[in-house]
């Protein structure tokens, strides 16, 4: 299976994922042939942090972001963010572009770029057409997002249910040496990730909100 880089809304492909990091400043599109050209670097998974989270539906506070509990894993995110950056040298964040955790943490990357220039973001998606699902806001403010982002990934070419979300996590904990979860204890695919994780000796820093919408 062959996975897309997009820097640009160009497709850069490559045969073997797992083992490559992307170096968005050293790669260029040429307009003519339509394709990324450039050398892709090796970049060293202990300076890279994933996410893994629940969407909102799965919080007391659902959508409201103003929610004190909303506003502190926000918090959450931006503090072990900049921790990071200043005590790890990490420079690379990937997020899996859905909603909720994933969203915040993409904006809490984006809004530390101010006062760390050298950082970049990655969206990692499991699938093309992931956010056409999404309802008309969100996808607005995803797309404002994806514009701002550093590389973005296709993990697989189509929708195969959980395998290719499952895929999508692996892919983003195989190249980075932190994950930064925000995780309600239910075996979810954020639970799984955690547990990959866990598996493969990343380090996990997880937030465990106490209150989670009941079913």
């Amino acid at each position: 299976m062959v996975a897309g880089c997009y820097l640009n809304s160009r497709l850069f492909c490559i045969d073997n994922p797992s083992h490559l990091r992307y170096d968005a400043g050293k790669m260029k599109c040429d307009d003519k042939k339509g394709i990324m050209t450039g050398r892709v670097s090796m970049r060293h998974i202990g300076e890279c942090c994933c996410f893994t989270g629940h969407r909102p539906k799965f919080f007391t506070f659902g959508s409201n972001e103003d929610h004190p509990d909303c506003i502190g894993i926000k918090n959450f995110i931006r503090e072990n963010c900049e921790r990071l950056i200043v005590e790890k040298c990490v420079t690379h964040f990937i997020s899996g572009g859905a909603l909720g955790v994933d969203t915040w943490a993409m904006e809490e990357v984006l809004s530390l770029k101010g006062k760390y220039p050298r950082i970049t973001l990655e969206c990692a998606l499991p699938y093309p057409e992931m956010p056409d699902r999404f309802h008309h806001k969100d996808r607005k403010r995803h797309d404002a997002i994806m514009a701002k982002c550093d590389v973005k990934t296709i993990v697989s070419p189509t929708y195969t249910g959980r395998t290719c979300l499952d895929k999508r996590n692996e892919y983003m904990v195989d190249h980075a040496g932190y994950l930064i979860a925000v995780w309600l204890g239910i075996m979810t695919g954020t639970g799984r990730t955690v547990e990959y994780a866990k598996k493969i000796g990343r380090e996990v820093i997880c937030h465990r909100p106490s209150h989670r919408c009941p079913k």
